[in-house]
Formats: C-alpha cells, structure tokens, sequence
C-alpha cells in the first residue's frame, strides 16, 4: 500500500507543477485543462489499481512471505485497501490540485478530518465490533473517503481561483504527457525506496508475527519522520513551480538554493 501511495503521490506532482506553472502565468485556461485531463488520468490510475490489488492480494502476501498465521488477515487487508485504491487517488489528486494554486492550509484541514476518522473507526471496528484486520484496512479507506467527499464539497461550494467549464474536463493528450512526464520521476524514486522496504519486510516475516510487528511500528515512525521533508519538497515544488510560470525565473532557483541550504 505505501507502493501505491508513493507511485500516486509522485505522479500527482506533476499536476502540482503543471498547475502552479499556468497558475502563475496567469492562463486560467491552461489551469482549468491541468485540473480536467488529471481527473481522467488518476481515475484510470486509480480503477486499474484497484483491480489489480484485489485480484493479486493472495500473490502479494505470498511473495511477502507473510506468517501462516497471519496469511488470511494478510489478504484481507490488501484486498480492502487495494480496492479504495481510488479514494488514496482522489485524495491525492485533490491535494496536488490545492498545493499547485497556493493553498496548503485546505489540506491539511482533509488531514486532520481523515485521521480523527480512521481513529475513530480503528476503535470502533475493532474494539467493538471484533473486526480485526479487516476493520482497520475498512476504516482506513472510510477515512479517505470521507476527506475525498468533504474536499469535494468545499471545492463545489467556493470553487477555485479559475472556472472549470465541460470542454475543460475532455483529456488533451499533451497536457497529460506533460503531467506524466513531470511526475513520473518523483513516483519511480518513490517506488524504489518503498520496493527495496517491501523486500526487506519479506525477509523478517519469515522470522514470525512478532519480528513483522516490530518492523512496521519502526517504518511508522521513519514516515512520521519524514513527513517534515516531505512537506518541504511539495510546498517548494509548487513555489518554484508557481514562479517559472510568472516568469520569475530567479526566486524560483533562490527557493531551491535555500531548499539545500546554499548561500
């Protein structure tokens, strides 16, 4: 699942980019044909991985040499999360699209709301309702949903800065090369890093419940590490991304000079 989020939110940075680029030219145009073709792009993304994770689930906690005691909550659990595979999607989607008009503060607000939800629904699903595993993957996906309709709603209700018409929401076939091409990079080196952890998961859970137990709780905190980085990198790329596009060619390198802490 941190696979399918890496490869998502790499290629989501694309639409970051070509956003903040036309949004900083000031083409409404061209902003409102980035936010159209990548609704297109990420559906597909997201219903062919949906299919693919529900169908290959049992393959999958094969290859992870997942313990025979845990082989069947194994399965379900990627079953589940794999088939809300389009709600990590739309909620990704969304987010790219508020981070490549400026706003990050809306965000965040999803955020929240999501890990109240999947709290809420951890506690509920399997503390009262005895669901195990398969309670904690539906309450994950629960809590995508519910921050994919909430976004939904707010964008419905006070819009973008540009106006989304119907030819706007057609595919243009360069448009999503160009997202592709700009996120592609971002999703290849996120996917390494979270393949070369799913290898090195394969190799403990041979050694028991307790050794893959101890390796989770320990990626955990390397993520809620990183989320500081991370957060860096998206918020720059949408700056230098939004800069470029106004033709502010030298604040958009100052933010990458100051990114690595050059003087």
């Amino acid at each position: 699942m941190q696979i399918i989020t890496g490869i998502v939110t790499g290629l989501s940075m694309g639409t970051t980019v070509c956003l903040g680029q036309a949004v900083g030219h000031k083409n409404h145009k061209s902003a409102a044909d980035v936010v159209g073709t990548s609704v297109w792009v990420f559906s597909a993304l997201g219903i062919l991985l949906s299919i693919i994770m529900v169908i290959s689930a049992p393959g999958i906690a094969l290859i992870m040499n997942a313990p025979e005691e845990a082989f069947t909550q194994t399965v379900h659990y990627i079953r589940i999360c794999g088939a809300g595979s389009i709600f990590i999607v739309g909620y990704n989607l969304i987010s790219a699209v508020f981070r490549g008009i400026g706003n990050s503060t809306t965000p965040l607000l999803f955020v929240i709301i999501a890990c109240i939800t999947n709290i809420v629904g951890d506690i509920t699903l399997i503390k009262f309702f005895n669901m195990g595993t398969a309670g904690a993957a539906i309450a994950t996906i629960a809590a995508q949903a519910v921050s994919v309709l909430l976004s939904l709603i707010i964008i419905c209700k006070k819009g973008l800065s540009f106006e989304i018409c119907k030819t706007n929401l057609m595919p243009k076939k360069g448009t999503a090369k160009e997202i592709l091409r700009l996120g592609s990079p971002s999703a290849l080196q996120d996917m390494c890093n979270e393949i070369s952890y799913l290898i090195l998961i394969g190799l403990v859970n041979m050694l028991g419940v307790t050794a893959s137990a101890g390796v989770g709780i320990a990626e955990k905190l390397v993520m809620f590490i990183l989320l500081i980085p991370m957060s860096y990198m998206q918020s720059i790329s949408a700056f230098a991304a939004q800069n470029t596009g106004a033709g502010e060619s030298v604040r958009a390198k100052k933010s990458n000079v100051d990114r690595y802490g050059y003087h």
